[in-house]
């Protein structure tokens, strides 16, 4: 994929967006989608966040106190039941702690490889095995994807993200589109997602994708 076409992609892509938004289409996957001024190339890159709900844990220490205080025939509870001696036991309550995280994911293009490079990077800050963990689906994306993604230098901020390598991005969309030549820029981009994206948690929202086709 040429720049201008990667530049001609996003803008539309952005602008499908708020279009999208000022429908009250709101999409549960992508929190926002806007363009970013680069400083290393001319035009923008695309920057879209998400929000995550971490799972719910039960960590090792409350598991611990509820066995000991079920051992002991004190069962936590608020209700009035503490004072019921007749009251049935209950199995212990299952302590929950619900959070969520910020992920932000920066696509760039790359002058070497000639497509688009996806960047991720969550607030608060995230292990590989977490990212990996929550966001690999092994039904979507190319093959390997795992041994693909490392940790690099932000091309922008120079902060530490990480990244799919682009090593085999060609080689996929070749796979997919075949022979065809009348892809456009968008088109492509959709198709990039389905192939890149998804497999690190970037999906395209089916409503923003029914709005496109429409």
């Amino acid at each position: 994929m040429e720049y201008n076409h990667f530049q001609s992609a996003i803008r539309d892509l952005s602008a499908r967006w708020s279009r999208f938004q000022e429908g009250n289409l709101h999409s549960h996957a992508w929190q926002d989608v806007r363009l970013v001024k680069s400083w290393v190339q001319e035009g923008h890159f695309l920057r879209i966040t998400s929000l995550i709900a971490d799972a719910n844990r039960r960590t090792r220490d409350t598991v611990i106190e509820d066995v000991e205080q079920t051992a002991a025939g004190r069962i936590p509870s608020d209700s009035a039941e503490d004072d019921d001696e007749e009251a049935l036991p209950r199995p212990p309550a299952q302590r929950t702690s619900q959070s969520s995280t910020r992920l932000t994911y920066d696509i760039i293009h790359s002058p070497s490889y000639q497509v688009p490079v996806l960047y991720l990077s969550s607030e608060p800050l995230r292990s590989p095995e977490w990212l990996l963990e929550c966001l690999y689906d092994p039904t979507a994306g190319i093959v390997g994807l795992r041994g693909t993604v490392s940790l690099t230098d932000h091309p922008e901020t120079g902060r530490p993200v990480f990244f799919v390598h682009p090593c085999r991005t060609q080689e996929a969309m070749m796979d997919v589109l075949g022979g065809r030549e009348d892809v456009d820029a968008v088109e492509w981009l959709f198709i990039w997602f389905g192939i890149i994206g998804s497999a690190a948690g970037l999906s395209v929202p089916t409503e923003l994708a029914i709005a496109v086709q429409s």
